[in-house]
């Protein structure tokens, strides 16, 4: 009698399997019995647990916010600015040193004053030591222990 309950709660155990990947494979062992199909449902169960709860932790939604410069000022093109490729005051698209070639670096389009190249715009700041902050990082283990249904024991 003790083995066909057995064989009756294997069944059980079977047919209420939503996973057909999981179903195939306790078919396909042969002398299945109830105690290694138990095991295999619970390792079935931990492991499908244990992918979701890192594909949780993984997935990391990043938000920025992107200001759209040209958007946000109304055009001025014929105000003069401080150009950043000669390092003189002119209108949009009169830059003198357009179609010239830098002396430092020979590269088109800037003056050798205002290379880009081997720039040392270095600022420093001096913190009080009573300002450090200190950074503590930790790691933790998250350990995650599932417990079999009364329904199938």
């Amino acid at each position: 009698f003790e083995e066909q309950e057995n064989g009756l709660i294997h069944d059980r155990i079977v047919l209420g399997i939503r996973d057909s990947g999981l179903i195939e494979r306790l078919l396909r062992e042969s002398g299945l019995g109830l105690e290694k199909a138990i095991e295999i449902v619970r390792a079935a169960e931990t492991s499908r647990e244990q992918l979701r709860s890192m594909k949780e932790e993984t997935a990391a939604t990043v938000n920025s916010v992107k200001r759209n410069r040209r958007q946000n000022q109304p055009k001025q093109s014929s105000q003069e600015y401080e150009c950043k490729k000669c390092g003189r005051k002119h209108k949009p698209r009169e830059c003198p040193a357009y179609g010239k070639v830098c002396t430092k670096c020979n590269k088109k389009n800037h003056f050798a004053v205002k290379c880009f190249q081997n720039s040392k715009n270095i600022h420093e700041m001096k913190v009080p030591e009573n300002e450090l902050e200190i950074y503590i990082d930790s790691v933790t283990e998250k350990v995650q222990e599932n417990e079999l249904n009364s329904d199938y024991e």
